[in-house]
């Protein structure tokens, strides 16, 4: 179709009727009339969002159009301009302007005029282009402000123009896109426009037949231009306009678009610094700086002579070139010419960065230009510290479970921290006992002790000793003879820690048996109590006490009566009472009446001793005695005195019937009155134990005395019994021990009667309704008149004691796909009597599978052991752990060979995959790979760094990319030329050797290379214009990395005569080999004369003389001619 648009090749404006204007005046008028059918054509301006703010100078703004769709519509669709980037705008012109001004999704396919939104079928990688008729044409561009601060003086435009249809002109006429810009514009229709042909995109194909669609993906249809337009004035805060136009050739027209552009400004003298990469996550534990740097690339220009200095946030380090003790927290790069080449700059947390996560800014700063770059959000985690030396140490029993741990010292420290450890331990309960396991509960303190995880030590033992009780207020009492040595204690225990039930025994013994004073007195004492294996009682010493006599009494004394006999010696009869055996002690009875006179009730006095073993005794006269005196014998009678029926504590009284066969009233007496009483003939029951009661009858002035009759009386203690008893349920302790509660019942007369509630399980271990038998035992001053009866039927359970778990850690892993997690460690709690219970099943679940930080970790801990059964686990709580991202490696790329550029930059290639993605995840890789050389430098295979994949899809946030390794390729040198190149003449010096002078053309500022001009004449004789050939090479610091192609050629010169070589008198041949076995060999000193000719040969030396044509041309011989010519 024919165009009825401005040409492309001058200024242009699109009216706001349509009608593109050029001045009508010099118009053909063919074409003044094909313009004037546009105006009823409808002209369509559609803006994206305001403008681009360029806000620092020399920084890159990219845009490639991608992933703009969602969902991608089919061909054909047409979509709405809002999807556009901000910034960017196009305008239709023409018939078939769409009213809506909206774009069209295609893949080329389509031949009628549009703007497009050209790619492949249903991917969202797109470019923005036209396909021009003649009723319509596009033009469409982007809007910059320059909100720098400073003006800018040039930009630079790298974009990709791409063929998506293939008109088939018949004219092999190729269509183009037009570039033009403008300063003050606000739209891709408004302000003056400036062509620049430098940029305008020419369909790379054209055939002249079919119309058809290309794929303008694919590398023989797309053309990448680049190029710095100078000398403009883009004031601060104005707009600048970059503008496509699509005018309708000749024909067919073709399916042109825009793809990854790269603008950048600078001002003239605006300093400025550009950074290029996007920085990863360099996770590490702390004490070791991150294993794999991330890197990105700074430059600079307009600096003059000030130093870029960059300066790392906190806890990173950068380097310039990655080596090892090149890393710093700052780094200054120094200008050359006022500009800093491209240089990689790796970035690393480093060694001496305490543990916790790290972001932040790198800064770049020269003078007034700045930049940052922000570092991606890394870890440091903490350093593992194990502990040696580590020793528990033994304590006195105190009732707590605290232990002391000594010789800790920590391993695995870094960085010259003064670590130390602090705290103690945990015994397993508080009761003595030798080789108890100790729980390490160490904390970590000093210098970055946050950096640190501490694994306690394990397998720590140590012993609870008893405490030491000791008695006050001790005394020993005095006693009377018992025949033993037993002594009596009575003393206070000190020490005891409440609530422990301790109880002192105390007992003691003299040191012998007998009557004496101050007698030694050893203790003997003892503890008791259900805490007294806690604890160990010291024996007071020092003490002394008395054993006095023992007094003997005579049981059931009686004076006999008796008739006159004028003098008073009284009878009397008993028995000996309270000699120990086997003491012998023999009782002598005898008495004396008060009256030798008859008469009834006559007192009588006991004179009675005793003899033997006597020294531990003394002897209890008895008094009271009576008897008579008759003037004649007296009647004899006898009692009768029926057995005693035993009684219970607590009986009332009741009444004696024994009776005498004089009729005479018969008197009672009571051995024991602390059992019972007798007053007349009523006994009353005080106390149980056993008494005999005696029963008398003294007689009268007719009756004799009777014999006494004796009936022993047992008063049996009162039985009493526990009401309501019920045994109580307990948690498993690993003892048979039951606690039971009740009333107990049947105490009288108030007694001090009290009962101490205790009982056995039937076995020790957990259970329901275990049968528990009493054990109570009563107590109390009136104890003894009492038995208890103990409760039967009494059942109750033991339930399992509940464990805690401490010290339990889940550890950290990398992303595997699953919640399952390790837990280290984990030490019991509560286990009694070292019972056979330990801890298995260690695996925990994190509550999510995807990676994170401290992620809450549930654990699955079971008990196994022949006690297991005994007790209940509660599971650990608290616990936390990070999954990491799994590092995956991105391959398949490989990098260009390139001709030396003064650069590192290195192109990448090649469709990049994933290695170790887990099956089933769904993980994508992509991104704009940037490739840096380890240097700029010539080389063979040499190393490239490779930046810029990222990770996308469902599970990409559980994986870190590492990107591709092993890629290489070579830089080859740069091939220079020689401007002005001449050979040089020379004077004759036998070789063929030239110099060549001329300007190096092609150097790449700022390398400094040189010339090192050579060649080779073509003959070594003397002569004129003869040709030389350039053996030219570059020296210089960068010399290597260029060659002269092509050498310079048609160099000519002369080699003109020269001075003597030998001046005269001065010849000296030293001995060399030429061809073997031929020799040279030093002959003599010569003089020379001028026009001398002296030839040397292997046989001889020849003089001048003989130095003539003939010899010099003697057969085979070797020979050198030597000429003076003065």
């Amino acid at each position: 179709m024919k165009s009825t648009l401005p040409d492309s090749d001058l200024n242009q404006t699109f009216g706001k009727a349509g009608v593109g204007r050029k001045n009508l005046a010099t118009l053909p008028e063919r074409r003044f009339m094909g313009l004037f059918t546009l105006l009823v054509a409808l002209l369509v301006l559609s803006t994206g969002n305001a403008q681009i703010s360029y806000s620092s100078a020399a920084s890159d703004y990219t845009q490639n159009f991608n992933d703009l769709l969602s969902p991608v519509p089919s061909n054909g669709t047409l979509i709405a301009p809002s999807v556009l980037p901000g910034g960017w705008q196009f305008v239709e012109a023409g018939a078939n302007a769409n009213g809506s001004a909206n774009l069209r999704v295609d893949n080329g396919t389509s031949s009628t005029g549009d703007t497009f939104f050209y790619g492949a079928t249903s991917s969202n990688e797109r470019a923005l282009g036209s396909y021009a008729s003649g009723s319509l044409t596009s033009q469409y561009g982007a809007v910059f402000t320059n909100d720098t601060g400073a003006p800018l003086t040039q930009f630079t435009l790298t974009y990709t123009g791409e063929q998506w249809r293939d008109g088939g002109n018949a004219s092999a006429v190729f269509n183009k896109l037009t570039f033009a810009y403008a300063i003050n514009s606000s739209s891709v229709t408004s302000g003056t426009f400036t062509n620049v042909s430098n940029l305008d995109f020419t369909a790379p194909v054209n055939n002249t037949t079919a119309d058809a669609a290309k794929d303008g993906n694919a590398a023989g249809f797309r053309t990448t231009l680049t190029y710095t337009v100078t000398g403009i004035n883009w004031p601060a805060g104005q707009n600048l306009v970059i503008r496509w136009t699509d005018i309708n050739d000749a024909g067919n027209d073709d399916g042109l678009a825009i793809d990854d552009i790269t603008f950048s400004a600078t001002g003239a003298s605006v300093p400025a610094i550009a950074t290029i990469g996007t920085l990863s996550a360099v996770n590490t534990t702390y004490g070791t700086a991150s294993p794999t740097p991330t890197s990105y690339t700074v430059s600079g220009s307009n600096l003059g002579t000030t130093d870029i200095t960059i300066t790392a946030p906190a806890g990173f380090e950068i380097s310039k070139n990655g080596a090892t003790g090149t890393y710093a927290t700052s780094q200054t790069l120094t200008p050359a010419s006022g500009s800093v080449a491209t240089t990689t700059i790796y970035v690393r947390l480093a060694a001496t960065t305490p543990a916790g996560t790290y972001s932040g800014n790198i800064t770049h700063i020269s003078g007034t230009a700045t930049s940052d770059k922000a570092t991606a959000s890394s870890t440091v985690a903490q350093k593992g510290l194990t502990v040696s030396g580590a020793t528990a140490q033994n304590k006195t029993y105190d009732r707590t479970i605290a232990a002391t741990i000594t010789g800790a010292t920590p391993v695995g420290t870094v960085n010259g921290d003064a670590i130390t450890l602090t705290g103690g331990g945990t015994f397993g309960d508080f009761l003595v006992e030798n080789g108890k396991a100790v729980t390490s509960n160490l904390v970590v303190s000093g210098t970055n002790a946050s950096s640190y995880a501490l694994a306690q030590p394990t397998g720590l033992t140590a012993d609870i000793t008893p405490k030491d009780l000791t008695l006050s207020s001790v005394s020993a009492s005095d006693k009377t003879y018992d025949g033993s040595n037993e002594a009596i204690l009575t003393a206070t225990l000190n020490g005891v820690i409440s609530p422990d039930e301790v109880v002192l025994n105390a007992s003691a013994s003299f040191a012998n048996s007998f009557v004496a004073n101050n007698i030694p007195v050893t203790s003997f004492s003892t503890i008791f109590g259900a805490d007294a294996a806690n604890y160990n009682l010291i024996q007071p010493s020092g003490l002394t006490a008395d054993i006095t006599a023992k007094a003997l009494t005579i049981l059931n004394a009686t004076a006999q009566n008796k008739v006159y006999d004028g003098n008073t010696t009284a009878v009397i009869t008993g028995t000996l009472d309270g000699v120990i055996a086997p003491d012998d002690v023999v009782l002598t009875l005898q008495g004396t009446f008060a009256s030798p006179e008859v008469g009834l009730g006559i007192a009588v006095t006991s004179t009675s001793f005793i003899t033997g073993d006597i020294s531990n005794y003394t002897l209890t006269q008895p008094t009271g005695l009576t008897a008579n005196i008759s003037a004649g014998e007296l009647l004899d009678q006898t009692i009768t005195f029926a057995a005693l029926a035993d009684v219970t504590y607590g009986t009332a009284a009741f009444n004696l019937t024994a009776s005498a066969s004089s009729n005479l009233t018969v008197s009672y007496s009571s051995s024991n009155e602390n059992v019972a009483t007798v007053s007349g003939n009523v006994v009353t029951v005080l106390n149980a134990g056993s008494t005999t009661i005696t029963a008398t009858q003294t007689g009268d002035l007719t009756y004799d005395s009777a014999e006494p009759v004796a009936q022993a009386l047992m008063v049996l203690p009162k039985e009493l019994t526990i009401t309501s008893a019920t045994a109580q349920n307990k948690e498993y302790d690993g003892n048979d021990d039951a606690v039971i509660t009740g009333t107990l019942s049947g105490v009288i007369n108030s007694d001090d009667v009290t009962v101490t509630l205790s009982a056995d399980f039937a076995t020790a271990f957990v259970g329901t309704d275990i049968e528990v038998t009493s054990t109570s035992t009563l107590g109390g001053t009136e104890v003894s008149n009492y038995t208890l009866s103990q409760p039967t039927g009494l059942n109750a359970d033991i339930t399992a004691k509940t464990l805690t778990v401490e010290n339990a850690v889940a550890s950290d892993k990398p992303y595997d796909g699953n919640p399952i997690a390790t837990i280290i460690g984990g030490d019991l709690i509560g286990i009694v009597n070292n019972d056979d219970v330990s801890l298995s099943n260690a695996d925990g679940l994190f509550a999510t599978s995807d990676a994170a930080i401290n992620i809450e970790v549930t654990t699955a801990f079971t008990l196994t052991g022949s006690a297991a059964t005994n007790y209940a686990l509660t599971q650990p709580t608290g616990l936390f752990a990070d999954i990491t991202p799994l590092q995956v490696t991105v391959f398949g790329v490989t990098a260009q060979n390139k001709v030396y550029d003064g650069n590192a930059n290195a192109t990448v290639s090649g469709t990049p995959e994933l290695d170790g993605v887990l099956a089933g995840d769904t993980v994508t890789v992509s991104g704009t790979p940037t490739g840096l050389f380890d240097n700029k430098n010539v080389g063979t295979s040499k190393p490239i760094t490779v930046s810029g994949y990222t990770l996308s899809g469902a599970q990409a946030g559980n994986y870190t990319a590492i990107q591709p390794t092993d890629v290489s390729a070579d830089i080859t040198p740069a091939s220079l030329t020689i401007l002005n190149a001449q050979a040089v003449d020379k004077s004759f010096d036998g070789t063929t050797a030239a110099t060549i002078t001329g300007t190096l053309q092609g150097v790449i500022s700022p390398d400094v290379a040189t010339l090192v001009g050579t060649g080779t004449f073509a003959q070594s004789a003397i002569g004129t214009d003869i040709a030389v050939t350039s053996t030219s090479t570059v020296g210089g610091a960068a010399g290597l990395n260029y060659i002269i192609n092509p050498q310079p050629t048609g160099l000519t010169a002369d080699i003109v005569a020269g001075p003597s070589i030998l001046a005269i008198g001065d010849l000296s041949i030293l001995g060399f080999q030429y061809n073997a076995p031929d020799t040279f060999a030093f002959v003599t000193w010569v003089d020379l004369a001028e026009n001398t000719i002296i030839k040397f040969t292997d046989n001889a030396f020849l003089s001048s003389g003989s130095a003539n044509a003939t010899n010099n041309a003697r057969g085979g011989e070797n020979f050198v001619i030597w000429r003076n010519n003065g």
